[in-house]
């Protein structure tokens, strides 16, 4: 009998989570998203403005973010999440920007 994939460390089952991140901050900012496998990055989000990501985490394993002020600070988080979407603010300041769970 064929031994498991989990048991055998192949693949994980993943999910399809749709990250929304909304610029509330005063500062142009770059944001980049992604799972264990990539991340994409989109820039020039002025304030109101809001990206959309598609990423494929692993179940259980996080969702990595970063915040970048254009001329300024970054923020990093690794978030779980156990649902199909994420909607995060980007807020703070240009020198610490921060990215928020809604």
């Amino acid at each position: 009998m064929p031994a498991s994939a989990a048991a055998t460390g192949g693949p994980q089952a993943t999910q399809t989570v749709t990250v929304t991140i909304t610029q509330k901050g005063n500062y142009v900012g770059t944001y980049c998203v992604g799972d264990n496998l990539e991340a994409r990055c989109l820039d020039n989000v002025r304030k109101g403005q809001s990206r959309k990501f598609t990423v494929n985490p692993g179940k259980g394993e996080p969702i990595t973010v970063s915040v970048q002020a254009k001329n300024g600070g970054s923020a990093f988080e690794q978030i779980v999440t156990g649902g199909s979407s994420l909607r995060l603010d980007a807020a703070g300041s240009k020198a610490k920007p921060v990215a928020k769970r809604k």
